[in-house]
């Protein structure tokens, strides 16, 4: 499943799709929370406001799963594309060797 980024600017922590109402929220173009956050905040014309009691909550919500640590995107070694979709941080190039094919120094 793929993984993305919590809209709470308070908590930014990586989550796992399916875990959440994130399919039907991107569907609604609404914005799409972690576990913990979602159920406890419902985006309106305001801010975020709490919002327990909002249509399609679900009371296994608004708690971490615990299926892996909660953490950010820098925490957990991932970078955050621009559309909110979380991934590895690619590994780093090695530099390419400064030798010709003879083993000299160019």
């Amino acid at each position: 499943m793929p993984l993305f980024e919590c809209n709470n600017c308070q908590c930014k922590a990586i989550e796992n799709t399916g875990h959440t109402n994130f399919w039907m929220n991107k569907a609604k173009q609404q914005p799409v929370f972690c576990s913990a956050c979602e159920g406890i905040y419902k985006d309106t014309a305001d801010d975020l406001k709490p919002a327990l009691l909002a249509e399609g909550f679900s009371p296994d919500l608004a708690k971490w799963h615990g299926k892996f640590p909660k953490q950010t995107a820098s925490e957990g070694g991932c970078i955050v594309d621009k559309l909110g979709y979380a991934h590895e941080k690619p590994l780093p190039k090695k530099p390419r060797s400064s030798r010709g094919a003879s083993g000299l120094t160019l």
